[in-house]
């Protein structure tokens, strides 16, 4: 049996949107990147699930954003805080791939680099989520909820 970790904790605020024409182009984008994937690879089609989960959920709030619905940050702060959240992960990745220590890349630590560097405290689902994403970018194994390790069968 395989156990249960849901992609977003339900209290998870996302990032507010690009511009709706900016969002069908980058899902777009996704489905054609994730068309070819290989049904047998596990990681890949997690990789996969992540990133047309993040898409499908930017573009409704696009089309929400566009009919008036609410607007948690500004867009400007929301893309910023992004950034920063991604380069801290980016960073963190890097690192550990440059000492051949993958594995050892945690959500903890790209929480306190984002601390040190930015002051924003973060919750370990989110950093999971950036450290996950950067992991899924560059081929390697997505984390799992309430571990530091990757994924089995990685």
């Amino acid at each position: 049996m395989t156990e249960y970790a849901p992609l977003h904790s339900p209290d998870h605020m996302p990032s507010p949107p690009a511009s709706l024409d900016a969002e069908i182009r980058l899902s777009r984008e996704a489905l054609d990147d994730t068309a070819t994937a290989n049904l047998h690879d596990h990681d890949e089609i997690m990789s996969c699930a992540v990133v047309l989960n993040i898409r499908m959920r930017a573009l409704l709030d696009a089309l929400d954003a566009r009919r008036g619905g609410p607007v948690k940050l500004s867009r400007r702060a929301a893309a910023r805080r992004h950034r920063q959240l991604m380069a801290a992960a980016e960073r963190i990745v890097s690192r550990s791939i440059l000492y051949s220590q993958v594995d050892t890349a945690a959500p903890a630590d790209v929480a306190a680099l984002v601390f040190g560097r930015h002051g924003l405290r973060i919750e370990h689902d989110e950093a999971l989520d950036y450290l996950n994403a950067v992991l899924a970018e560059r081929g390697y194994a997505l984390r799992r909820t309430g571990t530091t390790a990757p994924e089995a069968g990685a």
